[in-house]
């Protein structure tokens, strides 16, 4: 079995930020072609029979049918994809291993765990790996305790010439302001090792912060009120009394999360 040039993958989550930022990140590994997306587990089955994708990226929580679903459907086909499952609840591992999967990526999604799973499944399908689905116990090693939380970055802010390390539940915000990337909280301002928004959402994924605009990121537990402009479009006011616009396409994905 030769090389594979190109990767083909469907993305499927019932959430649109949970896609852009998988998307996002998968636009940067060379050699991946994304074929199609789903929104809910009747949808992914359908994009995967259609365009036989070299790999699937199933959420589990879904409408209708969930990811662990969509997997016990896919194995009955002959030429079934590898199976990632994508998913901010970590107490599905063992039912991802029963279901075959590849691996399992916890929310917010590590850049660099992706890449490594891209290239195992790259080699798997070049004939270059040995098994296609790693050990029950390598599988745990990667996700940790069930009850174990994924590990917390933590960002630096330059302050009076300082770097002060923040942690990421703690910042309400984050605004392109004269051409820099500010960090806000409640007692806060400053300066971060960023130069663009899409870094900050490339490395803490999708879960937490939410791209309001294009000059804006906001800490989605940190929105206190949702409010309509006279022009008819939104902004919100944040924690910290700061409102930023929220523009009319986000406002659908918003109502999404959080059902407003």
């Amino acid at each position: 079995m030769g090389e594979i040039e190109k990767l083909r993958v469907v993305i499927a989550d019932d959430e649109s930020p949970a896609r852009e930022g998988l998307r996002y990140f998968l636009d940067q590994i060379p050699g991946v072609e994304i074929v199609a997306e789903a929104s809910n587990g009747k949808e992914a089955l359908e994009m995967i029979g259609k365009n036989a994708p070299d790999l699937a990226f199933l959420d589990i929580r879904m409408p209708g049918l969930d990811g662990l679903e969509v997997a016990q459907h896919l194995k009955d086909l002959e030429e079934r994809p590898r199976v990632v499952f994508v998913t901010a609840y970590n107490k599905y591992a063992l039912k991802a291993f029963e279901s075959w999967a590849m691996d399992y990526l916890l929310k917010p999604v590590d850049f660099n765990r992706l890449k490594e799973v891209v290239e195992r499944a790259r080699q798997e399908l070049s004939g270059r790996a040995t098994a296609q689905t790693p050990p029950w116990e390598d599988l745990l090693r990667r996700l940790g305790s069930p009850l174990e939380q994924p590990e917390k970055k933590r960002i630096s802010i330059r302050k009076a010439g300082s770097a002060v390390l923040i942690n990421p539940d703690d910042i309400i915000c984050f605004a392109i302001e004269d051409g820099v990337v500010n960090a806000y909280g409640s007692d806060f301002k400053g300066m971060v090792n960023y130069r663009t928004l899409e870094e900050i959402e490339r490395d803490f994924g999708s879960g937490k912060f939410f791209r309001s605009h294009r000059g804006f990121l906001i800490n989605l537990n940190r929105i206190d009120q949702i409010n309509r402009t006279k022009l008819g479009s939104y902004e919100l006011t944040l924690s910290n009394r700061k409102t930023v616009p929220l523009s009319r396409r986000k406002a659908r994905d918003l109502r999404k999360l959080i059902k407003w």
